[in-house]
C-alpha cells in the first residue's frame, strides 16, 4: 500500500480491499516500464496487493513482492476451508 501518513489503520486495510483500487494508483502515480515497483503486503492477498503485481506484469514493468512466509503458514489455506 502507498504510505499514507495519518490515515488511520483500519481505513488503510479497508482500501487495500477495494476492487479495482490498485489501477487507480497506478494512473495517478505515473509508474512507467522503466521503472520498479515493490508490492508490500503481510499475507499477500488483498486486492490491492494481487492487483498491482498483476497490472506490472501486463506493463511489462518489474516488480519485487515482499510478504511473511511464516506468517502465510498460520492462514488457513482455501482447501482446508470447505
Amino acid at each position: 500500500m502507498l504510505s499514507m501518513g495519518g490515515v488511520k489503520p483500519w481505513t488503510a486495510t479497508m482500501l487495500e480491499r477495494t476492487p479495482g483500487l490498485a489501477l487507480s494508483i497506478f494512473k495517478a502515480s505515473g509508474v512507467e516500464r522503466k521503472d520498479l515497483v515493490i508490492i508490500h503486503n503481510q499475507y499477500g492477498i488483498n486486492c490491492v496487493t494481487i492487483d498491482s503485481a498483476l497490472i506490472c506484469k501486463k506493463m511489462g514493468i518489474t516488480s519485487i513482492g515482499i510478504t511473511s512466509s511464516e506468517f502465510c503458514k498460520t492462514i488457513p489455506q482455501f482447501w482446508e476451508l470447505s
